[in-house]
């Protein structure tokens, strides 16, 4: 069946934010005297929001400074978004080829709102139709309830909507929902770890997602 609709991922999957994100932890723990992290190490934690990236990244015996954690790290980011944030490759010009084939276009993130509709509008413009971040009226991914909020204020069946992210938060997301879902390896999951978490399609291009529409 056609696609009508495209959900996407934002961070690993429109966009490469893991440096900007790095900078913003290690920002955090020297302010607190911890130590830092790799951009490697920060990678590993992404996908379930801001909060959930702070306390991985605190030690283990430090776990209650979280919330004062989390008030530094979203005061430096929120001024710091996009130093090195970019688009992957191919993706702005796919975003821009569904567009002129009338597709419908929206983001399903766990980033804050106010830092997802900055860095939508600052690389996309109004191509996306629904942007939905983390916010407290929504439970975020893997909970379904952002695909569902989009997809209702789009008017699109389930059926008639596909969901694409990078990694296994993204994956149990469309499952949730009962959207059909394609993985991206360009994103902060390897192939083989999209695999293990059972990824039917991957793509490894943007432009190959044309091939699952």
């Amino acid at each position: 069946m056609k696609k009508k609709a495209i959900l996407f991922d934002m961070d690993g999957t429109l966009v490469d934010t893991v440096d900007d994100l790095t900078t913003a932890l290690n920002h955090t723990l020297k302010t607190l005297n911890f130590a830092t992290k790799t951009r490697e190490q920060v990678q590993s934690y992404l996908g379930n929001g801001i909060v959930a990236l702070v306390e991985l990244g605190l030690p283990d015996d430090q776990k209650d400074q979280l919330s004062k954690a989390a008030k530094i790290f979203k005061e430096y980011y929120k001024d710091h978004l996009a130093d090195f944030t970019k688009p992957y490759n191919g993706i702005v010009e796919l975003i821009d080829l569904l567009k002129q084939k009338n597709y419908r276009l929206a983001v399903i993130s766990n980033k804050i709102q106010p830092a997802l509709d900055e860095l939508v509008t600052r690389f996309f413009s109004n191509k996306f139709e629904q942007i939905i971040g983390q916010r407290n009226d929504l439970k975020q991914k893997p909970y379904p309830n952002g695909v569902n909020l989009a997809l209702q204020l789009m008017g699109v069946d389930k059926d008639d909507a596909l969901y694409v992210g990078d990694s296994d938060v993204d994956l149990k997301t469309a499952q949730n929902a009962k959207l059909d879902c394609v993985s991206c390896s360009w994103g902060f999951k390897t192939k083989a770890e999209l695999i293990s978490y059972g990824a039917k399609i991957i793509i490894d291009k943007p432009m190959e997602l044309l091939n699952h529409l």
